[in-house]
């Protein structure tokens, strides 16, 4: 997002992030919610449907063991098994019909971000096409664009998830009230260090950016040379093929 919104100078390149992570996700949200508020939409439906999903896997043994501790007839209780699995199913097929209709929409939110990229690449400065770190960060923000898994569409899977993990640990955290107090606890110590120790290792990839943005450079660098038709002539001219694949 930085490089949408500022110039990109050497001297950008040695500052903090201009935008952090909340700050992103409300770029992308906004530019969702203008160019096409589906994406969020049935963002919303899939985060309904998948907690839906997990409330009805949390209850359905619960609930049929008490139906059978009550005695009820078989055909009673071969309806409710039904019903549950009825329920069970309708949930499978909406969260996958809502993934199904959502990609459209993050491809093109996804489109419009790489177009984006492009034409900050077209219009920036002739120096800053010759600047390294600027040419780090142009491959690594392309990167970004390439294709259905990059971070512009994985953003609305995390998102997703994120909600519906939030409103699960509502629900489940409700539910242990009920219980000792060493239970509740326990769950917020086991809580509180996954979040950390997933934190730290999710965080990686962000701390090691730049040694990734030199890789990325380097290997798109080797791609535009293989498809230069004259240096494949040089290449076949003085036997080069081993050495080209040992690089």
């Amino acid at each position: 997002m930085l490089i949408l919104s500022k110039g990109l100078t050497a001297k950008h390149m040695k500052q903090k992030p201009a935008h952090r992570f909340g700050q992103n996700i409300i770029y992308m949200i906004s530019l969702a919610w203008k160019e096409r508020r589906s994406v969020i939409l049935l963002a919303l439906a899939m985060a309904v449907a998948a907690i839906l999903l997990s409330l009805t896997q949390l209850f359905i043994v619960p609930s049929i063991l008490e139906i059978v501790e009550t005695n009820v007839s078989a055909a009673e209780l071969t309806a409710i098994i039904l019903l549950f699995t009825g329920v069970f199913i309708l949930l499978n097929a909406a969260q996958s019909y809502f993934l199904s209709c959502s990609q459209f929409g993050r491809i093109e939110v996804r489109i419009i971000i790489g177009s984006m990229i492009q034409n900050k690449a077209l219009t920036m400065s002739y120096p800053d096409t010759l600047d390294q770190n600027v040419r780090k960060k142009m491959d690594k923000a392309s990167m970004l664009v390439t294709s259905n898994l990059a971070a512009t569409e994985a953003v609305w899977t995390t998102l997703v998830n994120l909600l519906k993990n939030a409103v699960e640990f509502i629900v489940f955290f409700f539910l242990l009230a009920a219980l000792h107090p060493f239970v509740i606890i326990a769950v917020l110590v086991t809580t509180v260090v996954s979040f950390l120790v997933s934190n730290s290792l999710n965080g990686w990839g962000y701390r090691h950016r730049d040694e990734e943005a030199e890789y990325t450079r380097r290997m798109n660098y080797l791609s535009e040379r293989s498809r230069d038709y004259t240096l494949a002539k040089d290449v076949r001219i003085f036997g080069m093929q081993s050495w080209i694949e040992d690089v």
